[in-house]
């Protein structure tokens, strides 16, 4: 009977918190701006603004919900500022100078009598940089956005790793030697500002993706369902997906190119008058060439109808690999 009673008891806590949040919502809780919100709950929130010097050589970005904004200035000296919107998240930040990591970390701190917070706002984490990290790069660039979005220009590097479980990176620029990214859910809008990148992986379970200027000598794609949009690819390109089209625009065609897809259509655009070994499997669908084909003055369109492979242009050193499942495949001039 007693353990009856401290269960009701504990039902009818419960039942008053949940009212109470109910009550302050019915009350013009939720009509409040997020600023009005932070003066309210000022004590609890936790900002940071935090100061550092030295030579940065690695740059590591971890948050649970923020938006991340990468900044440059003239001045000799590392600024990160938080702006927290959640009184159960704080952000450590901290900088070794020893091995040159700037460490910024989110963490949430479980606590029951914060459940029902009202979000109105996202955390914030701006990084002010030296101008000279724009463009002269350091080892690491790491940054995991577990929700929150991705702003700005990243720090030219040797490595740089992205791994999102839900967000977008919209307008985001990149200089690295080799890349990294991991997408579990969200769109990403990259463009790369620097030369010619050494490798590029790429993995998405889902969301859409664009990349400018991605000239690599190797690119891997694989993503289970999203459109895939490619400008400027150079050198070998493969491409492995479940569902969505996929658009792979070449500045240059010299390396190989594969495409292996389970639905959706796919384009490849060349520029140039280039000849090709061209492999094509397919379940259902056809693929069409849009090209000059054997040092011909006039576009010659192909279609093969079959299930055949089909080799075109064998004695070049450019193969185009494509299995198919359903969707339809053009192989044309750059727009």
């Amino acid at each position: 009977m007693r353990k009856v009673l401290v269960i009701i008891g504990v039902l009818f806590i419960l039942t008053g918190i949940v009212g109470g949040a109910i009550t302050i919502g019915s009350n013009g809780a939720f009509a409040m701006t997020y600023e009005e919100l932070r003066e309210l709950y000022k004590d609890e929130l936790h900002d940071e603004h935090k100061e550092f010097t030295g030579e940065l050589k690695n740059a590591v970005i971890y948050a649970t919900s923020a938006e991340v904004k990468i900044e440059y200035s003239d001045i000799d000296k590392m600024v990160v500022d938080y702006k927290s919107s959640h009184p159960n998240i704080i952000c450590n930040i901290t900088f070794n100078e020893k091995t040159g990591e700037l460490k910024i970390e989110e963490v949430s701190r479980h606590a029951f009598f914060f459940l029902f917070w009202f979000n109105v706002g996202k955390n914030e984490i701006t990084v002010t940089l030296p101008d000279e990290y724009k463009d002269n790069g350091i080892e690491l660039v790491d940054i995991r956005l577990t929700s929150g979005d991705l702003k700005g220009d990243l720090p030219s590097c040797e490595y740089l790793k992205l791994n999102f479980t839900s967000g977008k990176a919209d307008n985001v620029t990149i200089d690295c030697e080799k890349a990294d990214m991991y997408i579990t859910s969200g769109n990403l809008s990259i463009t790369n500002r620097g030369e010619k990148m050494d490798r590029i992986s790429f993995s998405a379970t889902s969301g859409d993706a664009k990349f400018y200027n991605f000239t690599a000598d190797e690119s891997i794609y694989e993503m289970t369902s999203g459109n895939l949009y490619v400008e400027g690819a150079t050198g070998d390109v493969s491409v492995d997906k479940t569902s969505g089209n996929t658009t792979l625009a070449f500045a240059q065609f010299d390396g190989d190119i594969e495409i292996e897809s389970t639905s959706g259509d796919s384009k490849i655009m060349l520029p140039g008058n280039y000849g090709f070994d061209l492999e094509f499997d397919r379940t259902s669908g056809h693929c069409e060439i849009q090209l000059p084909i054997e040092d011909s003055d006039n576009i010659t369109r192909i279609t093969f109808d079959d299930d055949t492979k089909t080799h075109l242009g064998s004695e070049s050193d450019n193969k185009i690999k494509i299995d198919i499942t359903s969707g339809d495949v053009v192989i044309c001039p750059v727009e």
